[in-house]
């Protein structure tokens, strides 16, 4: 009786086998006759079964089917993923075909390379889709989408296994180091920082590294806080790049985060000697002849205070002795003061010259237009200062003259520079009170009081 039982079980399975090679048969006829979704319901009963599930005709047929239903536009928005389906099923059938004596399925290896694009393609619209229900504050379903989209990746990273002939990266122009980069970009979408590292890394690594490896990663380390690190990365990334521009953008931001202005300015004179028509490189490099400009003005109040102080000293003091030697000191800051005042000058004639460059090169900037007239209305500062601090000798007059002369020029050129603003944005109140303040300093009360009212419209 027992013997009977196992002879019965034996039979049993014999039968499920044979069915189930009958739904494989079954599949390719009616993928034959382009019945595609009677195909698919064959195969997928076929490669459930345990007794198929190593079958390499049965993967073959899964590929082909599936791979049909990614070609049909209809098919293909009801099984969105199924060009990944084929994809891994052609690789399956590969693996179980070259595991026995001689290939029977070597045409799989044609078709597991059209399976490519529709994997791929569908990783890339799954994560976009992902990245928009982030965007739109669902983090937890955007993060399973995304999660999609790189497993979609990984099918398509292993198929370079299957590519000897390296197909993929030439006659499809899809190097591997595209697919470690969108999955690096998705690691970051997702919040894990550390794989989103760990994929470029793999990039850099590579025999073919690109440049966007490099900016990504560093730009991720600045978005941590970590400037070091990502100026580290940067400068790797340069001596590999040295004319992208991208990594000298990101470089130039570090150093200003850092505030190495000095070395920021050597940097930005290193980039435009390569791209010397780059209007942005020439604002921000005026920028910081700017911002260094009015540093030394600070320096210069100073100055002035101190040699104020010093200069009412010499007149109570009644010993000649110390009144010569405070003098001295007078004689001293005032040559301080000198020397500062030539420094902010150079400095504002640095800026205006590159502003003014990066004006011809594109009319159209509002923050240059702006900045040349306020390097142009801060350069009056120091000389008003200065004649604020004239001693009330007999060279007053003369001196106060000269220094107004020179200010009542530059508070002329600034306005010349509001107003071309004031085209650019007609209604900006920074711009209204910049020119009403000049009309004023000029002594235009009409005029000033006339954009007085603007602002108030």
């Amino acid at each position: 009786m027992k013997k009977l039982v196992l002879i019965v079980l034996a039979c049993v399975a014999g039968i499920g086998a044979q069915a189930q090679k009958f739904n494989i048969e079954s599949a390719l006829i009616e993928l034959q006759r382009g019945n595609i979704v009677d195909a698919k319901n064959y195969i997928d009963e076929a490669a459930k079964n345990e007794s198929t599930s190593n079958y390499v005709k049965m993967w073959y047929v899964k590929g082909e089917v599936y791979l049909a239903m990614a070609a049909d536009e209809t098919l293909s928005k009801q099984y969105p993923d199924c060009g990944v389906t084929a994809l891994q099923s052609f690789m399956n059938c590969i693996k179980i075909d070259k595991e026995g004596r001689r290939r029977s399925y070597d045409e799989a290896d044609e078709k597991m390379l059209q399976a490519v694009a529709p994997a791929y393609n569908y990783g890339i619209n799954i994560f976009q889709e992902g990245s928009a229900v982030i965007e739109n504050g669902d983090q937890t379903g955007g993060k399973a989408k995304i999660s999609q989209a790189v497993d979609a990746w990984n099918v398509v990273l292993n198929a370079y296994d299957f590519d000897p002939n390296r197909q993929m990266e030439t006659t499809m122009n899809l190097p591997k180091i595209n697919i470690l980069q969108l999955m690096a970009d998705a690691a970051i979408k997702s919040g894990d920082n550390d794989r989103a590292f760990k994929l470029f890394n793999e990039v850099i690594a590579s025999d073919n590294p690109v440049p966007y490896a490099y900016t990504r990663s560093a730009l991720l380390h600045m978005e941590l806080g970590d400037t070091a690190q990502a100026l580290k990365v940067i400068e790797e990334g340069k001596v590999k790049f040295p004319d992208e521009k991208d990594l000298t953008t990101l470089q130039l931001m570090v150093y200003q985060s850092q505030g190495k202005e000095d070395l920021l300015t050597d940097k930005i004179t290193e980039a435009l000697a390569l791209d010397p028509e780059n209007p942005t490189l020439l604002a921000n490099r005026a920028n910081l002849y700017d911002n260094r400009a009015r540093a030394a003005f600070d320096n210069l109040k100073k100055e002035l205070e101190e040699a104020y102080k010093l200069s009412s000293a010499v007149r109570k003091e009644p010993n000649m002795t110390k009144k010569k030697a405070l003098q001295a000191k007078v004689d001293s800051a005032n040559q301080r003061v000198n020397t500062i005042l030539a420094k902010i000058q150079h400095l504002d004639s640095l800026a205006i010259a590159d502003y003014t460059k990066s004006y011809e090169i594109a009319p159209d900037q509002f923050d240059v237009v702006f900045n040349l007239g306020a390097v142009y209305f801060n350069g009056t500062l120091p000389l008003v200062e200065i004649a604020n601090n004239l001693p009330g000798d007999a060279n007053y007059e003369k001196n106060y003259a000269k220094l107004k002369t020179e200010w009542t020029k530059l508070f002329e050129e600034a306005l010349v520079w509001f107003l071309k603003a004031e085209e650019l944005e007609p209604d900006n109140d920074s711009v209204l009170q910049s020119i009403q303040q000049t009309y004023a300093q000029l002594g235009n009360q009409e005029k000033s009081m006339e954009y007085r009212d603007k602002r108030k419209q």
